[in-house]
């Protein structure tokens, strides 16, 4: 419903949009021949991560208001999910953050961010 409303498929493929809104949870869907997606219900610390990952979007709300998801036990479950050549990326770009990432052997690249947001994280798993 909330989807619907902020019409935000109207600027990408409406299909794949829906579909990502749509689709069952806990099964994963093929959105293209490149790309196929899972949505999980859960606690982030209950999903099971083993090198399966070639990309992390990592968009939980920011240290200040989760700061159980941006500490290094919460990133090492992350980098281990990644597989060789994985990429994390995400908003925040605190310092501690990026020290965590680098101290996990992650790649860190400071990106110049979207509007609203002066620089995002790129982080590659060697």
């Amino acid at each position: 419903d909330i989807y619907e409303r902020l019409n935000y498929g109207a600027l990408i493929n409406n299909d794949q949009f829906s579909a990502i809104h749509t689709c069952a949870w806990e099964r994963w869907i093929q959105l293209d021949h490149h790309f196929s997606l899972m949505k999980c219900k859960l606690e982030f610390r209950d999903v099971d991560l083993l090198e399966w990952a070639d990309l992390v979007y990592y968009d939980a709300f920011g240290p200040r208001y989760q700061p159980e998801l941006w500490q290094q036990e919460q990133m090492e479950r992350v980098s281990k999910a990644m597989r060789s050549g994985g990429r994390l990326v995400t908003y925040c770009a605190q310092g501690a953050f990026r020290r965590i990432l680098t101290k996990l052997e992650l790649q860190v690249h400071r990106l110049t961010g979207p509007p609203g947001k002066r620089e995002m994280i790129v982080a590659i798993k060697p």
